[in-house]
C-alpha cells in the first residue's frame, strides 16, 4: 500500500539521519516529532484548513464533473432549488459519501450556490485537515531541523558523538514520527473521499492497522 511505503521511506530516513547526524541531532529529531504533532495539530491543522480547503475546491469541482459525466453537467451546475427531490441521487450520481450530505444542503441554503459548488466546498472541507496537518507537521520539522543545523555547527561536541547511539536514537524518532502521524491523521482523515489518505485506507494499511490495535 501507498501509505505503508510512505511510512517506510520515514523509517528508513529516520535511522539514517540519526546515524549520519549522531545523538544530538537524533534527539532532536526525538522531540522536534513531538513538537511537530502538537504544532501540527493545535496550530497549524486549525490555521491552514480554510486556505487549503479553498485551494482545492477548483480541482475537486473538475473530479465531480468528471464523475458525473456530460449528462449531469448541466444539471449540477444550475439553480439548486430546480433539483427538488432529484437531489440526494445526484449527489449520489457524483459519488458523495452519504455523510456530507447534509454539509452540501447547508451549503445550498446558506450560500445560494449550485449543487457542482456546494459539494466541492463540502468534499473539500472535508480533507482540507488532513492536509493541513501533514503540511503542519512537515514545516515545523522543517522549521526544529534548521535550528539544530544552525545550532550543531557551532557546538563541537555534536562532532565527537556516538553514531551508533544516534542510529538507535534515529530509529526510535522514526518510529515515533510514524505513530504521531498516524494518531493525527485518524483523527483528522475523511471518509469516503481522499484516497489513500482516508480513514479506510490507512486503517488497512499495515502500519496503520498495527498502531491502531495499540492505540485503539
Amino acid at each position: 500500500a501507498i501509505v505503508d511505503l510512505i511510512f517506510l521511506a520515514i523509517f528508513f530516513g529516520a535511522c539514517w539521519i540519526g546515524a549520519r547526524k549522531g545523538v544530538f541531532g537524533a534527539a532532536a529529531g526525538l522531540c522536534g516529532s513531538l513538537i511537530s504533532y502538537v504544532g501540527a495539530v493545535k496550530i497549524a491543522a486549525p490555521a491552514l484548513t480554510p486556505m487549503i480547503a479553498g485551494i482545492l475546491e477548483p480541482s475537486v469541482e473538475k473530479m465531480l464533473l468528471r464523475a458525473g459525466g456530460d449528462k449531469l453537467s448541466q444539471v449540477i451546475q444550475g439553480p439548486a432549488a430546480a433539483l427538488g427531490a432529484q437531489l440526494d441521487s445526484l449527489m449520489q450520481s457524483l459519488r458523495i459519501p452519504e455523510h456530507l450530505f447534509d454539509a452540501v444542503r447547508q451549503n445550498l441554503q446558506v450560500s445560494g450556490q449550485d449543487l457542482l459548488s456546494a459539494a466541492a466546498k463540502a468534499v473539500s472541507q472535508e480533507i482540507a485537515p488532513v492536509l493541513a496537518f501533514l503540511v503542519g507537521f512537515t514545516l515545523c520539522k522543517g522549521a526544529i531541523w534548521l535550528l539544530v543545523r544552525l545550532a550543531g555547527s557551532k557546538l563541537p561536541v555534536v562532532r565527537a558523538v556516538n553514531h551508533g547511539a544516534g542510529l538507535a536514537l534515529g530509529a526510535a524518532g522514526g518510529l515515533l514520527t510514524i505513530l504521531l502521524l498516524c494518531l493525527g491523521m485518524r483523527a483528522l482523515a475523511p471518509q469516503g473521499v481522499g484516497g489513500f489518505l482516508d480513514q479506510q485506507s490507512l486503517a488497512q494499511s499495515h502500519v496503520g492497522a498495527f498502531v491502531y490495535s495499540l492505540f485503539p
